[in-house]
């Protein structure tokens, strides 16, 4: 199961449909004494991602776009561009000192009240799925085709060390 949605607009437009595209494609079930309906992942944790993707991107690409897939056990957001500023992904993990690829961009979106604090993304994303799923979300940076991706799994338990 792939679902694949277009955001136009302005860059901030853009987070928010694609937000808004993603809370649209429903929930799912869990069963407890009653039946209760759960988002597929917490809208704070894929607005972060995406916002991520649109701020630190590598406009110079010319023709490649942020692109946010629904699997059926995971989903990705992978922005095109390597990591900004010389970063690798520990740094990110850590929660480094934000290194923004367009500092006007990434202080557009915090204006905007789309990104919440400025190199805090990773430590709130993986809180939030922490406490959604018991998950954690990765970050996979592809040198050679020039991505970042961060990935979230949509079931319980699951992580990059799990086989």
């Amino acid at each position: 199961m792939l679902q694949v949605g277009e955001a136009k607009g302005t860059v901030d437009e853009q987070v928010k449909r694609a937000v808004g595209w993603f809370a649209g494609l429903g929930r799912f079930e869990s069963y407890g004494e009653l039946r209760q309906d759960r988002r597929l992942l917490p809208s704070k944790a894929i607005r972060e991602a995406l916002v991520n993707a649109v701020a630190h991107r590598d406009y110079a690409i010319v023709g490649a776009k942020v692109l946010l897939e629904v699997f059926a056990d995971h989903v990705d957001v992978t922005s095109p561009g390597s990591l900004p500023n010389h970063m690798d992904v520990q740094h990110v993990l850590r929660g480094a000192l934000p290194r923004a690829r367009n500092q006007q961009l990434a202080h557009f979106m915090q204006v905007s009240g789309l990104m919440e604090r400025r190199g805090r993304g990773w430590p709130l994303m993986r809180e939030a799925m922490r406490t959604f799923n018991q998950t954690e979300p990765e970050l996979l940076h592809d040198r050679d085709n020039r991505a970042v991706r961060v990935r979230f799994w949509l079931g319980r338990n699951r992580s990059a060390n799990d086989s």
